[in-house]
């Protein structure tokens, strides 16, 4: 036995406690949580306002450009020009500076009237002054009525309006005298020898004797006076397309004698 003598039956001191592992500590600790200042939460607020109003305010002025009647650019307008005697009142709204009112006046005049014979007849329209004539005349042309018909001689005739009371066929009229050799000239008619009764002569005299009146012109005045006979020379004015300057024209060629009874 070695030099050190030990004690049988004495106790023996137990190991320490060994403390819990406190973990890693290079992460960061609850007291470095970075926090935002006030100003700073201010700005990012702002910034957020700032982006939602204007969210806000392209989806309104989409929504309101949505609803609006589609524009025709100026270029397109030139190329597809309109015309005044056959345009609708969805047409009209494509011109620049015509509105809902403006379009039915338009309209309304034209009807009155029966059909514009020129671009300038805008004027007669209320609401159209030269500023407004002028942006307009570059997008709009007239086609007259009586253009369109005599260009196109095979178009056939609208439905003839009847009455009630069904007038008698007018007598045939007689033949007129040939023409001498000056209705060989040009563009020039002759005049009739005797003038015109517009109520017995035929549509052929009135296109072939009196200046300015074409086929679909003398056509409409033998359907009106088979509604009414006419009771003077002024009431030609109630064909359409035969105007005040058109009637003077014809005034000397043409007579009311007594009208045929119905």
């Amino acid at each position: 036995m070695s030099g050190r003598s030990v004690m049988l039956g004495a106790p023996v001191a137990s190991p320490p406690p060994v403390p819990p592992w406190p973990g890693p500590t290079w992460g960061p600790s609850p007291d470095d949580t970075p926090t935002w200042s006030r100003p700073a939460q201010w700005s990012a607020g702002l910034l957020v306002a700032l982006a939602l109003g204007l969210l806000g305010y392209h989806v309104a002025v989409g929504h309101r450009a949505a609803s609006r009647p589609t524009s025709l650019e100026p270029r397109a307008l030139s190329k597809a020009s309109l015309d005044l005697n056959r345009a609708e009142h969805a047409d009209l709204l494509q011109l620049p500076g015509v509105g809902d009112g403006l379009a039915r006046r338009i309209l309304e005049q034209r009807d009155r009237q029966g059909g514009f014979q020129r671009v300038e007849d805008l004027r007669s329209v209320r609401g159209v002054g030269p500023a407004i004539l002028e942006q307009l005349r570059a997008f709009v042309h007239v086609v007259a009525y009586d253009e369109e018909e005599e260009a196109s001689p095979t178009a056939s005739p609208g439905p003839k309006a009847t009455s009630a009371a069904v007038a008698p066929p007018p007598p045939t009229p007689p033949p007129t005298p040939p023409p001498g050799p000056a209705a060989k000239r040009k563009g020039k008619k002759v005049p009739p020898v005797v003038p015109l009764d517009v109520n017995r002569a035929s549509a052929a005299d009135f296109e072939r004797h009196l200046e300015g009146i074409g086929p679909a012109l003398s056509r409409r005045i033998v359907e009106s006076r088979a509604q009414r006979p006419f009771g003077s020379v002024e009431e030609l004015c109630r064909v359409k397309g035969i105007k005040a300057k058109t009637l003077e024209r014809i005034r000397p060629h043409v007579a009311v004698r007594q009208p045929p009874s119905r």
